[in-house]
């Protein structure tokens, strides 16, 4: 159910991955070893039931399945460890509602990417999380809309959204490629990367 790495391995980024299926595990553990910017130093199941072995592991990145959040153990677990380190949290998930991302916003998860993102998403993602960036994966950027319209977002947790990015961000969430919102809008579609880069 669980494994732990050599202890006289190290890499610049330690992740620890949880999630409740055992190929998906492997599988993200054998893309990052590979990758040779990480080194994955735990994998475990369930994070409620092992908190304590995760804030000894003191991972840089903890890539967890939304799935284990969903009960009040895999919440009060994710709070201990958010608590107790400065570890970089990355929730994936096939849907996130907007109270979920409210509640995890709160507990101090700044990085959201949908369940099925590319290795190399993921790896933006971390990186973008250990340059002390937020990371919102786009086919979860409807939700983040909604926490900012309705300012259930503290201003701490996330930067104001300039008048353009207002503009651009209902139609990510729409399904819009960045080509289809630079001609909405009347921009390029480098400027409509930038505006998402800076975004996201």
């Amino acid at each position: 159910e669980q494994w732990v790495s050599p202890p006289e391995r190290v890499s610049p980024i330690r992740v620890c991955i949880v999630d409740g299926q055992e190929m998906t595990r492997i599988g993200s553990r054998t893309f990052l070893q590979a990758s040779g910017i990480c080194h994955v130093v735990g994998e475990f199941h369930a994070i409620g039931l092992h908190a304590t072995e995760l804030v000894h592991l003191h991972p840089d990145v903890l890539i967890v399945n939304g799935e284990a959040l969903v009960s009040r153990e895999g919440l009060a677990g994710l709070a201990r460890l958010c608590k107790a380190l400065e570890t970089q949290v990355l929730v994936l998930s096939r849907e996130v509602g907007a109270r979920d991302m409210q509640r995890l916003i709160e507990l101090g998860v700044k990085g959201f990417a949908s369940h099925g993102v590319s290795s190399q998403q993921l790896l933006l993602a971390i990186e973008h999380l250990m340059a002390g960036q937020s990371y919102v994966d786009l086919r979860l950027a409807g939700q983040l809309l909604s926490l900012v319209q309705h300012r259930k977002v503290s201003l701490e947790s996330h930067p104001v959204l300039t008048p353009r990015e207002q503009r651009i961000l209902p139609l990510v969430g729409e399904g819009l490629t960045n080509k289809e919102i630079a001609s909405q809008l009347g921009l390029s579609d480098r400027t409509v990367k930038n505006y998402l880069y800076k975004m996201f």
